[in-house]
């Protein structure tokens, strides 16, 4: 979930490379992502998978969705971590797919959420960050979306767990994030709420749902299992946990 994996520093997102923040005026797309080699990751999911399963799986759902941003090609990718980019995990997957490296900064979600699009705001028309639980994102219309920028200053996915998987902005006010609870079940609502209160005009993406604990990844496992091909990372780690059924078994 967006609110579970990221978070007004001054302190801008550091870069891990010196790629620059050049991106021709195009749009940027933000993954955001813990680094499982610093940090706990799926800790409800681990509670049943065990703490080694939980990682293999999360690091699956986060390639099927570099794999899923990355066909959206008018756009510049970027993988951004928290705490920070050491080891090799992560380095190694935002190459495979081609995404500049960058680093959360803040002391919580919003701060780093508020940094990050600060920061490529200064070279890019907006910025968009997604959440890394899902690895299909709903992405149709996105294109659309982005050619319309001219309506909306803020972009909210919804996700079923009061969250959203997307955040996206041509516009920020360091207050937007006032007040939220992160975590929460009321953070979409009272994001909405702030940016009404600012004056930003939201647009909004289609609902998704965020694979974090067993009833969603039944539910994913299920929806896996009536299709032929998608997140084919996920669909191997599932399959060697033996929990994927129907076509799969």
């Amino acid at each position: 979930m967006i609110v579970c994996i990221f978070g007004v520093f001054c302190g801008l997102v550091r870069m891990s490379n010196q790629e620059g923040l050049s991106g021709g005026g195009q749009a940027a797309f933000v993954a955001f992502a813990k680094n499982p080699e610093l940090v706990p990751v799926k800790t409800r999911l681990a509670n049943t998978l065990g703490q080694e399963q939980a990682r293999k799986l999360y690091l699956a759902l986060l390639e099927d969705c570099l794999a899923s941003l990355k066909s959206i090609k008018s756009v510049k990718h970027y993988l951004a971590v928290y705490p920070d980019v050491t080891g090799k995990l992560l380095p190694d997957l935002a190459a495979k797919y081609d995404f500049s490296l960058v680093q959360q900064e803040g002391e919580d979600l919003g701060e780093r959420m508020l940094n990050c699009v600060k920061t490529l705001l200064s070279s890019h028309l907006a910025v968009i960050i997604f959440g890394t639980d899902m690895p299909e994102l709903p992405l149709s219309g996105i294109e659309k979306t982005l050619s319309q920028m001219e309506q909306w200053n803020v972009l909210l996915g919804p996700s079923r767990d009061g969250g959203y998987w997307a955040f996206g902005a041509n516009k920020v006010h360091d207050r937007m994030f006032d007040g939220i609870q992160w975590g929460g079940d009321s953070v979409f609502v009272e994001t909405v709420k702030n940016c009404a209160r600012l004056g930003l005009e939201v647009s909004f993406l289609d609902i998704s749902e965020d694979i974090d604990d067993q009833q969603s990844l039944g539910r994913f496992c299920k929806w896996l299992a009536q299709r032929k091909d998608g997140a084919p990372a996920s669909r191997e780690v599932l399959k060697e946990l033996g929990l994927l059924v129907g076509r799969e078994s």
